[in-house]
């Protein structure tokens, strides 16, 4: 028998886009709902159950503990709670709530749901292993591709010096008779 806990506050729906970071990992996520004491976040590879995670967004640092996982969605109940209405608008009011860093652009806010699906193709391609990839696919096409060209080059150049050589072998027959 599964134990649930009954909910004393209502969720706010909401689309922002956040920061994701954790022991040893770092990516983009998206709020899709939010209270003053947690939140239900999405993003491409969720962290694990218990693990503590800090979630940038709209200025607020929101650290916390992952509570549950299913497939790409997880909840996390915060340290520290929440001022939502201030999270959502990006008023930095509260002092439980640390300003992130300014490496954020100025448009780090509401996003329609595609752009959540755009940031993960993002990240893919951003990846450091798949620029590699790209980099050797690339350049595998370029060996092959001049490979067969000089096959190609060395190939007429065979079949010249065969004539060349069939042409002086004749001329020297020719002479001895």
């Amino acid at each position: 028998m599964s134990q649930t806990v009954k909910r004393v506050e209502g969720r706010v729906k909401a689309l922002l886009r956040a920061r994701l970071s954790g022991s040893g990992f770092e990516r983009d996520a998206c709020i899709l709902d939010i209270s003053s004491d947690g939140l239900l976040l999405t993003t491409a590879m969720p962290p694990r159950c218990s693990h503590s995670v800090t979630i940038e967004a709209n200025g607020y640092s929101m650290p916390g503990e992952v509570k549950w996982v299913s497939e790409r969605r997880f909840g996390v109940h915060l340290h520290s709670p929440i001022d939502v209405d201030d999270v959502i608008a990006a008023k930095i009011l509260k002092p439980t709530i640390h300003r992130v860093r300014s490496a954020l652009p100025e448009n780090f806010g509401i996003r329609p749901v595609s752009v959540s699906a755009a940031m993960t193709i993002i990240n893919y391609l951003d990846s450091q292993w798949v620029r590699y990839g790209l980099i050797l696919a690339v350049g595998g096409a370029i060996a092959v591709y001049a490979g067969t060209q000089a096959g190609h080059h060395i190939g007429s150049m065979a079949d010249q010096l065969a004539a060349v050589k069939e042409v002086s072998q004749a001329e020297g027959r020719a002479t001895s008779k």
